[in-house]
């Protein structure tokens, strides 16, 4: 894959080589791997754009002796181009809670809103949440450009919502620097936030998420 991939490059790549979604599993077990040294306990995977498409197949298909997964958040998630690659091909093997956040100018997102709830509907999930964010004229809706940014903001106060409902979070203090786990009274397991976008740049998946 080059350093700007063109999303045809990950077509061919399932029809070829097919490096793309066995690598990135692996990366997402190796994240998962270390939250679990940390003391969390469950994780909830989200991805934005192609990492949604990334998410949910990991989710679907690419978990090996990993902690239990709780919930998948989508952001952006587009039902098109080929299996696995085509949330809707993947989404009816996904049993986990699921928040579906997309921009009402998000063209693709909205076009393939019914398949991917449908999909999931077809399968043993009972708990899909398709939720769409007024998009201000102008901005990147796909990106939810001015949606996004802080917890007051419209993406972070849906997600933030949903989170505490399907998988209240206990505390990890001071994350980034210690390992000891605090818990909050949230409940007796653990969870964490997973969030898996930046699973793209781990990859060298740098191209834009385009119909395909």
């Amino acid at each position: 894959m080059s350093g700007n991939t063109a999303f045809s490059e990950y077509v061919a790549d399932i029809t070829g080589d097919n490096y793309v979604f066995p690598e990135a599993y692996a990366r997402m077990r190796a994240a998962i791997n270390y939250l679990q040294s940390t003391g969390v306990q469950t994780v909830v995977i989200g991805g934005f754009s192609l990492g949604s498409r990334l998410a949910t197949a990991h989710v679907a298909r690419g978990q090996i002796n990993e902690l239990p997964i709780s919930g998948l958040l989508g952001v952006g998630m587009y039902a098109t181009s080929i299996d696995p690659l085509n949330i809707s091909t993947t989404l009816d093997e996904v049993s986990v809670p699921v928040l579906d956040v997309y921009g009402d100018n998000d063209t693709n997102a909205v076009a393939t809103a019914a398949a991917r709830l449908s999909a999931y509907e077809s399968g043993s999930g009972i708990n899909y949440t398709q939720l769409m964010l007024d998009c201000d004229d102008g901005i990147n809706c796909h990106q939810l450009a001015g949606l996004k940014g802080d917890d007051s903001q419209a993406l972070e106060v849906s997600v933030n919502a949903w989170m505490q409902a399907v998988s209240p979070a206990g505390v990890i203090a001071q994350c980034a620097e210690e390992t000891e786990v605090e818990d909050n009274g949230g409940g007796g397991n653990i969870s964490f936030f997973l969030l898996l976008s930046m699973m793209l740049t781990m990859v060298h998946l740098r191209g834009a998420d385009t119909p395909g």
